[in-house]
């Protein structure tokens, strides 16, 4: 497996994690809508969750070399911040009917 996939394997291992935890805490604190009311630190301006931030910021440039130099893939960068976005949306409609049920 390339390391390319290993990376993304990675992540989203970590956005699932983060996932399910956001999921438990929003149990165990129904009604608590924002980031300082479970003593989190907010996420920078702008951003309504880190979440939202790690995609929004997530580098694509070392990917996207190490398969063009590896793959000879000339993939757009900005389908690859995209593609982390559909996963990010498919995580929280799977959280929400994780929650619901």
């Amino acid at each position: 497996m390339s390391t390319f996939w290993m990376n993304v394997l990675d992540a989203m291992l970590v956005v699932g994690a983060v996932v399910v935890a956001l999921a438990l805490a929003g149990r165990r604190h129904r009604g608590r809508s924002s980031a300082t009311d479970i003593n989190l630190i907010p996420p920078p301006d702008g951003y309504p969750t880190w979440l939202d931030f790690a995609v929004e910021t997530f580098d694509t440039r070392g990917l996207w070399v190490e398969r063009l130099l590896a793959e000879d893939r000339d993939d757009d960068r900005d389908a690859m911040r995209e593609a982390a976005r559909t996963e990010l949306r498919s995580l929280r409609a799977a959280a929400r009917e994780q929650s619901e049920s």
